[in-house]
């Protein structure tokens, strides 16, 4: 863990690599965009939700928005 946050301070690992890991061992669909943008959809009981990623670099920061579809019986 210690090389990983030694790697976020010195610019070395792109978070959302580290999240995309997660996504592929869960096998959620998902689409990289580019290097900096992340969408991801996982299937819920009650709805779906379509989770965005996107790392600014030069400001180190990491902004995300949950977006999910009801389903109604």
């Amino acid at each position: 863990m210690r090389a990983v946050l030694s790697d976020l301070e010195n610019n070395n690992l792109n978070p959302l690599d580290l999240i995309e890991d997660v996504v592929v061992s869960n096998d959620w669909p998902h689409n990289r965009a580019d290097n900096d943008t992340l969408y991801v959809e996982v299937g819920g009981e009650w709805c779906d939700y379509q989770l965005t990623l996107a790392w600014s670099n030069d400001h180190k920061l990491l902004q995300y928005t949950w977006t999910y579809n009801l389903k109604f019986l």
